[in-house]
């Protein structure tokens, strides 16, 4: 009976903890977005775009729920950080031909170089005529070519990828 009473008490410990972790990330991404939105206010931004910033976040906010996925590993030492990206980005470059047969080494950098990026709907990656600097890999969703007049040309989809390589 000592043993139920210690192994509930541990769970509901556990849920609790849990529980307040994920509110206190809330309560803080909250705080963010409200001030942002203040500044977006302040600075008489047009509504649409205050709309389109919002939902920006809203929608990470759902993706990751306020893990900063860009910066979660950098406490690792390099080495292992460098392993860590290519188990997690292995799969996307094994889909580029041009880094398929590269050493290990180099896809290792490589992972830790990237950075994930989330795009909205009716969000434009690139412009065409921009230099170009980055290179996209497609993970999830769609990505659409448009034409001049605003009309999709050519769609990519997971697995696809597009830019330029430094």
């Amino acid at each position: 009976m000592i043993t139920g009473v210690f192994l509930y008490g541990y769970v509901s410990g556990t849920i609790t903890s849990s529980l307040s972790n994920l509110d206190s990330r809330r309560v803080s991404y909250r705080q963010k977005v409200e001030a942002i939105k203040q500044y977006m206010l302040d600075q008489n931004m047009d509504k649409t775009m205050q709309k389109r910033v919002t939902g920006w976040y809203e929608y990470t906010w759902e993706r990751n729920k306020g893990i900063d996925v860009i910066n979660v590993f950098n406490d690792l030492p390099t080495n292992f950080r460098a392993e860590v990206a290519l188990s997690l980005n292995e799969d996307i470059l094994d889909k580029v031909p041009m880094f398929k047969d590269t050493s290990l080494g180099f896809r290792r950098m490589l992972s830790i170089a990237m950075r994930i990026n989330f795009f909205t709907a009716d969000t434009f990656v690139v412009h065409r005529g921009e230099i170009g600097k980055e290179m996209f890999f497609v993970v999830q969703g769609r990505v659409d070519m448009l034409n001049n007049g605003g009309e999709a040309m050519h769609s990519m989809v997971e697995g696809s990828f597009f830019g330029t390589f430094p």
